[in-house]
C-alpha cells in the first residue's frame, strides 16, 4: 500500500469491508429517508433527480457496444512506467501561499485547496486501490502521507463513488477535528464508518454555510451525474462545489455531465480564479455523466474560468481510452479556444499569480 501506514491501512481497509459486507446502508428505511429529505425539490419517489433528463449510466441500448469495446479495444489505458510525483514534505505547509491561493492536485479528483487562510480537502482518495474487493489499482503513489497533511478546514465530497469517497481514508483522517461537507444522504455514510454527525453538513443544490467567518461561503452547486455504492440502499445526492473567499474564488465540478447551469453558475458567481473540471473516463454513451475533455473546456467558458486544472484522470483505470487521451485532447482544445490552463503533475503546487510550466511529464522517457 502506498504512502498511509500499513497497520492504519490494514486495519482501516478490514473495517471498510465489514461496512461493505455487513451493513452496507445506514439504519434508516425507505420511509425514513422520504421523510428526512422531502424538503428537497429534488427527491422525488425515493431517489434524487438530474434536473435535466440523464441517462445515469451508459445510454440505453449501448451494453454489447461498450463491452466489444472494453474487451477488444487496444488503446494503453495504463501507464508501463513509473509516473513521476512531486513528493511533498510537511514542511512544504508551513509557509502560505503568497498570493493567497494555491492548489495542489492529488491525483485522480482529489486536490487540496489553500485559499484565503483556509485550507479545504475535496474527494480524498489515497488507497492503493478503489472500491471493494480487488479493485482499480492506482498508477503512482499519493503525494503525501495522510497524516502530514497540514491542519485542515474542511473535507468536501462531490458525491458517493468509491473514486471520491473512499472508506479508508476517510477512516485515515477521522481523528482530524475537520468538518465534512456533504451532498444530502452521503452524510449517512461517514456516520456509519464513525464520523460525529455534529461535523458533518449535509448541503442540497444551492445550499451555502460560511467557513471561519461570513467572508468565506462553500455552496453545493448542481453537478449532472447519478449516485451508486456496492450493497448501498442509501439515497444520495450529487454535487460541484462553490467556493467563494474574500479574494479568490474557485470551482470544482465533481463528475457530471454538461448542464446549462453552468452559465448561471457563472453569471452569479464568476468570474472563477481556477475551476477544477473532469476530464477523463468519458466516452460517446457517457456524456450524459462526464463531459469529457473536449466539453470541458466548454464549461470552464461558462463558468467564466480564468485558468482551468483538469481532474478525473491520470491515477486510475476508469475508462474506454488511452490513459493519456484526456489530457492531450483537452489541451488540443484549450489551446485552439484559447484558454489558459495548468497540467501539474501530481503533487506539483499551482499558483495563479505564478503559473507553471508545460512538462508533459505523462510522456514516457526515451532514454
Amino acid at each position: 500500500m502506498v504512502n498511509i501506514n500499513r497497520r492504519d491501512f490494514i486495519r482501516n481497509s478490514a473495517k471498510a469491508t465489514m461496512s461493505y459486507s455487513m451493513f452496507g446502508c445506514s439504519s434508516l428505511n425507505a420511509e425514513d429517508y422520504n421523510d428526512k429529505y422531502s424538503h428537497s425539490p429534488n427527491f422525488h419517489n425515493g431517489k434524487f433527480k438530474n434536473l435535466i433528463e440523464t441517462s445515469e449510466g451508459r445510454k440505453p441500448g449501448t451494453f454489447f457496444e461498450m463491452v466489444g469495446e472494453i474487451v477488444f479495444g487496444d488503446e494503453e489505458r495504463e501507464p508501463d512506467f513509473e509516473l513521476p510525483v512531486n513528493q511533498l514534505s510537511p514542511s512544504f505547509f508551513k509557509s502560505s501561499p503568497a498570493g493567497g491561493l494555491r492548489v495542489i492536485w492529488m491525483g485522480h479528483s482529489s486536490v487540496l485547496i489553500e485559499i484565503d487562510g483556509r485550507c479545504i480537502l475535496i474527494d480524498p482518495v489515497w488507497s492503493d486501490r478503489i472500491g471493494p474487493f480487488i479493485g482499480r489499482k492506482r498508477f503512482h503513489k499519493p503525494p503525501i502521507q495522510i497524516a502530514s497533511l497540514p491542519k485542515l478546514d474542511a473535507i468536501l465530497i462531490s458525491h458517493e463513488h468509491s473514486d471520491h469517497l473512499d472508506e479508508p481514508t476517510i477512516l485515515s483522517l477521522a481523528n482530524r477535528d475537520t468538518k465534512y461537507f456533504v451532498p444530502l444522504g452521503v452524510g449517512e455514510h461517514l456516520k456509519d464508518w464513525g464520523i460525529p454527525p455534529k461535523r458533518i453538513i449535509e448541503m442540497d443544490w444551492w445550499d451555502s454555510n460560511t467557513l471561519g467567518g461570513n467572508d468565506f461561503t462553500i455552496l453545493a452547486t448542481p453537478a449532472r451525474h447519478y449516485p451508486g455504492r456496492l450493497f448501498s440502499s442509501i439515497p444520495t445526492l450529487w454535487t460541484s462545489w462553490t467556493i467563494l473567499g474574500p479574494r479568490h474564488r474557485v470551482f470544482f465540478s465533481g463528475d457530471t455531465g454538461m448542464l446549462p447551469t453552468f452559465d448561471e453558475i457563472g453569471k452569479k458567481f464568476g468570474p472563477f480564479d481556477l475551476t477544477m473540471i473532469e476530464i477523463g473516463a468519458y466516452h460517446i454513451n457517457l456524456d450524459d455523466i462526464h463531459v469529457g475533455p473536449v466539453q470541458a473546456i466548454d464549461v470552464h467558458l461558462s463558468l467564466r474560468g480564468k485558468m482551468l486544472l483538469p481532474i478525473h484522470w491520470g491515477t486510475f483505470n476508469l475508462g474506454i481510452h488511452a490513459w493519456t487521451d484526456p489530457i492531450e485532447r483537452m489541451i488540443k482544445t484549450a489551446t485552439e479556444k484559447s484558454v489558459d490552463f495548468v497540467a501539474p503533475m501530481p503533487g506539483q503546487p499551482v499558483s495563479t499569480d505564478k503559473p507553471i510550466d508545460l512538462n508533459q511529464w505523462w510522456i514516457k522517457p526515451t532514454s
